[in-house]
Protein backbone atom coordinates (compact mmCIF):
# COMPACT_ATOMS: atom_id res chain seq x y z
CA UNK A 1 0.00 0.00 0.00
CA UNK A 2 1.02 3.43 -1.20
CA UNK A 3 0.72 6.30 1.41
CA UNK A 4 1.34 9.70 1.05
CA UNK A 5 1.64 12.06 4.39
CA UNK A 6 1.25 15.72 3.59
CA UNK A 7 2.60 17.67 6.74
CA UNK A 8 2.54 21.28 6.52
CA UNK A 9 4.65 24.00 8.93
CA UNK A 10 6.34 21.62 11.64
CA UNK A 11 9.87 22.59 13.84
CA UNK A 12 11.65 19.11 13.37
CA UNK A 13 11.81 18.91 16.97
CA UNK A 14 8.13 17.90 17.80
CA UNK A 15 5.77 14.95 18.19
CA UNK A 16 3.88 14.82 14.78
CA UNK A 17 7.29 14.44 13.34
CA UNK A 18 8.36 11.18 15.59
CA UNK A 19 4.96 10.07 14.60
CA UNK A 20 4.95 10.34 11.08
CA UNK A 21 8.96 8.81 11.39
CA UNK A 22 7.32 5.62 13.22
CA UNK A 23 4.73 5.27 10.46
CA UNK A 24 6.91 5.13 7.42
CA UNK A 25 9.20 2.93 9.13
CA UNK A 26 7.07 0.46 10.42
CA UNK A 27 5.25 0.60 7.26
CA UNK A 28 8.26 0.08 5.02
CA UNK A 29 8.73 -2.83 7.76
CA UNK A 30 5.50 -4.37 6.69
CA UNK A 31 5.92 -4.47 3.09
CA UNK A 32 4.08 -0.58 2.45
CA UNK A 33 5.48 2.58 1.45
CA UNK A 34 4.72 6.03 3.62
CA UNK A 35 6.17 8.86 1.18
CA UNK A 36 6.05 12.49 3.09
CA UNK A 37 5.71 15.51 1.13
CA UNK A 38 6.41 19.02 3.47
CA UNK A 39 4.62 22.36 2.14
CA UNK A 40 7.62 23.77 3.52
CA UNK A 41 11.57 23.52 5.21
CA UNK A 42 11.11 22.30 8.82
CA UNK A 43 11.93 25.16 11.01
CA UNK A 44 14.74 24.14 13.55
CA UNK A 45 15.74 20.97 12.42
CA UNK A 46 15.65 19.18 9.21
CA UNK A 47 17.35 16.25 10.57
CA UNK A 48 14.10 14.16 11.60
CA UNK A 49 13.15 13.30 8.00
CA UNK A 50 17.02 11.76 7.50
CA UNK A 51 15.93 8.17 5.51
CA UNK A 52 12.64 8.71 4.44
CA UNK A 53 11.13 9.26 1.48
CA UNK A 54 10.67 12.78 1.71
CA UNK A 55 10.00 16.01 -0.37
CA UNK A 56 9.52 19.53 0.60
CA UNK A 57 8.91 22.78 -0.80
CA UNK A 58 12.32 24.40 -1.07
CA UNK A 59 10.72 27.65 -1.10
CA UNK A 60 6.93 27.08 0.74
CA UNK A 61 5.78 29.45 3.01
CA UNK A 62 5.37 28.78 6.44
CA UNK A 63 1.92 30.22 6.59
CA UNK A 64 -0.93 27.84 6.15
CA UNK A 65 -3.21 30.09 3.63
CA UNK A 66 -0.17 30.25 1.53
CA UNK A 67 0.72 26.57 1.35
CA UNK A 68 -3.08 26.31 0.25
CA UNK A 69 -2.12 27.87 -3.02
CA UNK A 70 2.19 27.17 -3.40
CA UNK A 71 1.53 23.55 -2.62
CA UNK A 72 -1.03 22.65 -4.90
CA UNK A 73 1.10 22.09 -7.76
CA UNK A 74 3.58 19.43 -5.61
CA UNK A 75 0.88 17.88 -4.17
CA UNK A 76 -0.55 16.83 -8.03
CA UNK A 77 2.88 16.23 -8.88
CA UNK A 78 3.34 13.72 -6.19
CA UNK A 79 -0.16 11.99 -6.47
CA UNK A 80 0.67 11.47 -10.14
CA UNK A 81 4.39 10.25 -9.67
CA UNK A 82 3.77 7.60 -7.17
CA UNK A 83 0.16 6.60 -7.32
CA UNK A 84 -1.53 6.67 -3.32
CA UNK A 85 -4.12 4.23 -1.89
CA UNK A 86 -4.65 7.09 0.73
CA UNK A 87 -3.35 10.21 1.45
CA UNK A 88 -2.95 11.72 5.21
CA UNK A 89 -2.58 15.32 6.26
CA UNK A 90 -2.06 16.72 9.06
CA UNK A 91 -3.33 19.87 9.43
CA UNK A 92 -6.97 20.62 8.51
CA UNK A 93 -6.17 23.66 6.16
CA UNK A 94 -4.53 20.76 3.81
CA UNK A 95 -7.63 19.05 3.32
CA UNK A 96 -9.20 21.32 0.61
CA UNK A 97 -5.63 21.34 -0.78
CA UNK A 98 -5.35 17.40 -0.69
CA UNK A 99 -8.66 16.93 -2.16
CA UNK A 100 -8.33 19.57 -5.07
CA UNK A 101 -5.19 17.85 -6.02
CA UNK A 102 -6.50 14.54 -6.17
CA UNK A 103 -9.26 16.15 -8.24
CA UNK A 104 -6.49 17.07 -10.88
CA UNK A 105 -4.28 14.47 -11.26
CA UNK A 106 -7.78 11.98 -11.78
CA UNK A 107 -7.57 9.85 -8.44
CA UNK A 108 -10.55 8.91 -6.20
CA UNK A 109 -8.86 8.12 -3.00
CA UNK A 110 -9.77 8.69 0.80
CA UNK A 111 -7.75 11.52 2.47
CA UNK A 112 -7.41 10.72 6.63
CA UNK A 113 -6.72 13.66 8.86
CA UNK A 114 -4.43 12.89 11.26
CA UNK A 115 -5.52 14.86 14.75
CA UNK A 116 -2.61 16.27 16.68
CA UNK A 117 -4.37 19.54 18.36
CA UNK A 118 -7.21 20.57 19.85
CA UNK A 119 -10.27 21.17 18.03
CA UNK A 120 -10.86 24.16 20.73
CA UNK A 121 -9.69 26.67 17.84
CA UNK A 122 -12.18 26.69 14.89
CA UNK A 123 -9.70 27.49 11.73
CA UNK A 124 -8.39 23.57 13.07
CA UNK A 125 -12.31 22.24 12.36
CA UNK A 126 -13.53 24.35 9.23
CA UNK A 127 -12.48 21.26 6.67
CA UNK A 128 -12.72 18.36 8.64
CA UNK A 129 -16.25 17.56 7.11
CA UNK A 130 -14.27 17.33 4.14
CA UNK A 131 -11.96 14.60 5.09
CA UNK A 132 -12.84 10.89 4.61
CA UNK A 133 -11.94 9.87 7.76
CA UNK A 134 -10.51 11.05 10.89
CA UNK A 135 -7.22 9.40 13.55
CA UNK A 136 -7.23 11.37 16.54
CA UNK A 137 -4.49 11.06 19.33
CA UNK A 138 -6.93 11.26 21.93
CA UNK A 139 -10.31 10.18 23.44
CA UNK A 140 -10.72 14.25 23.58
CA UNK A 141 -10.05 14.79 20.63
CA UNK A 142 -12.04 12.02 19.39
CA UNK A 143 -15.20 12.76 21.17
CA UNK A 144 -15.19 15.92 19.96
CA UNK A 145 -14.89 15.39 16.01
CA UNK A 146 -17.87 13.57 16.16
CA UNK A 147 -19.86 16.54 17.62
CA UNK A 148 -18.32 18.45 14.29
CA UNK A 149 -21.53 19.14 12.01
CA UNK A 150 -21.06 17.26 8.97
CA UNK A 151 -18.82 14.06 10.42
CA UNK A 152 -20.00 10.95 10.51
CA UNK A 153 -19.16 9.16 13.75
CA UNK A 154 -17.87 6.27 12.42
CA UNK A 155 -15.67 8.17 10.33
CA UNK A 156 -13.65 8.99 13.48
CA UNK A 157 -10.94 6.29 14.42
CA UNK A 158 -9.21 6.80 17.92
CA UNK A 159 -5.10 5.85 18.01
CA UNK A 160 -3.25 6.95 20.66
CA UNK A 161 0.55 7.85 19.77
CA UNK A 162 3.63 6.50 20.31
CA UNK A 163 3.73 2.59 20.86
CA UNK A 164 6.46 0.43 18.91
CA UNK A 165 5.50 -2.97 19.32
CA UNK A 166 9.12 -3.65 19.89
CA UNK A 167 9.09 -1.64 23.41
CA UNK A 168 5.25 -2.10 24.02
CA UNK A 169 4.55 -3.76 27.19
CA UNK A 170 1.28 -5.46 25.78
CA UNK A 171 1.59 -7.88 23.49
CA UNK A 172 -0.67 -7.56 20.32
CA UNK A 173 -1.86 -10.44 18.69
CA UNK A 174 -1.70 -9.48 14.24
CA UNK A 175 -5.04 -9.32 13.47
CA UNK A 176 -5.93 -11.88 10.88
CA UNK A 177 -6.35 -10.88 7.27
CA UNK A 178 -4.71 -7.58 7.69
CA UNK A 179 -3.60 -6.07 5.00
CA UNK A 180 0.25 -6.08 5.62
CA UNK A 181 0.41 -3.06 7.45
CA UNK A 182 2.59 -3.05 10.70
CA UNK A 183 1.10 -1.27 13.76
CA UNK A 184 2.99 1.56 14.65
CA UNK A 185 0.44 4.18 16.66
CA UNK A 186 -1.48 1.49 18.66
CA UNK A 187 -4.76 2.52 20.35
CA UNK A 188 -5.23 0.29 23.11
CA UNK A 189 -8.92 1.27 23.20
CA UNK A 190 -9.75 0.25 19.72
CA UNK A 191 -6.46 -1.94 18.88
CA UNK A 192 -6.18 -0.82 15.64
CA UNK A 193 -3.06 1.46 14.20
CA UNK A 194 -3.20 4.31 11.51
CA UNK A 195 -2.19 2.27 8.98
CA UNK A 196 -4.77 -0.71 9.28
CA UNK A 197 -7.37 2.15 9.31
CA UNK A 198 -5.94 3.71 6.32
CA UNK A 199 -5.85 -0.33 4.67
CA UNK A 200 -9.83 -0.11 5.80
CA UNK A 201 -10.65 3.43 3.81
CA UNK A 202 -8.04 2.14 1.21
CA UNK A 203 -10.11 -1.58 0.20
CA UNK A 204 -13.64 0.82 0.89
CA UNK A 205 -12.74 3.18 -1.70
CA UNK A 206 -11.81 0.45 -4.27
CA UNK A 207 -15.08 -1.47 -3.52
CA UNK A 208 -17.15 1.41 -3.96
CA UNK A 209 -15.29 2.70 -7.06
CA UNK A 210 -13.63 5.79 -5.44
CA UNK A 211 -13.98 8.08 -3.27
CA UNK A 212 -15.52 11.39 -4.30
Amino acid sequence: MEILVVVGTLSGIGGIETCVRTLAEEAEAGGDRVRVLALCPSVLDARWHQGLDYTELANGSRSLKWQMLGGLPAVVRACKTHLPDVVIVIYGSSILLVRLGLFLARLKRPVMAWLHFSTAHKQRTDFLRYAHGHICISSQIAAATKKIVGIAADSVHLVYNGARIEKASLWLARPAGRCGCCMSAVSWSEGRSAPTICCAHSRKSKAIGGWT
